[in-house]
């Protein structure tokens, strides 16, 4: 699955931080959150009862050793309730190269784009269209053809230009999150 603005951008950077797992959630539950860090949003922005938005850069700058996190986000939480009893893997361009030797040892090997409120998102086909064909276009280039799609445009608008630049850096960890059939948390492999 891939949701590079921001979902499986936060959920690399995180892991690769140290997290011991990222939980997607649909909801928070209070009374069974003790001791986990909440990162959510909705419609880009921070939710109510959440320490952290779902910003990969915010998360970037944690020190996330053994820490559990829970996620909830506008689209991903409710893509990834749909195909959480396969197993999932979380692709972004901060991991594409990972994302690329997977798709091309895996088959079949189904990419799922995640969509922004039931649109295409061009960013995540983007990526998907990378990850089919291995080849990685240079930084600044996918750089500026992200910022042409709608959930980036909505980003910058928000003030989160810096999500969206780190979001697009190509290869800055080397982990592949992966959630088996039926669990609802990623772990870094």
């Amino acid at each position: 699955m891939i949701d590079t603005l921001r979902a499986t951008s936060t959920i690399v950077t995180a892991l690769a931080r140290g997290a011991r797992e990222v939980r997607v959630v649909l909801d928070y539950d209070p009374g069974a959150e003790k001791g986990w860090l909440r990162i959510g949003e909705r419609h880009g922005i921070k939710l109510e009862g959440a320490d952290y938005d779902n910003s990969p850069v915010a998360v970037s700058r944690l020190d996330l050793s053994g820490v559990g996190i829970l996620l909830r986000t506008t689209n991903f939480s409710r893509a990834f309730a749909i195909a959480k009893d396969t197993t999932v893997y979380a692709g972004s361009y901060l991991n594409i190269s990972r994302c690329i030797d997977l798709a091309s040892s895996l088959r079949p090997c189904l990419i799922y784009p995640c969509r922004r409120m039931g649109r295409v998102a061009l960013e995540d086909v983007l990526a998907a269209l990378i990850i089919r064909s291995g080849e990685i276009p240079p930084e600044d280039d996918l750089l500026e053809l992200v910022k042409m799609a709608e959930s980036a445009r909505n980003l910058i608008s928000l003030g989160k230009l810096e999500d969206v630049e780190f979001s697009c850096r190509i290869n800055r960890f080397d982990i592949l999150p992966i959630s088996g059939p039926g669990d609802s948390s990623f772990r870094a492999k």
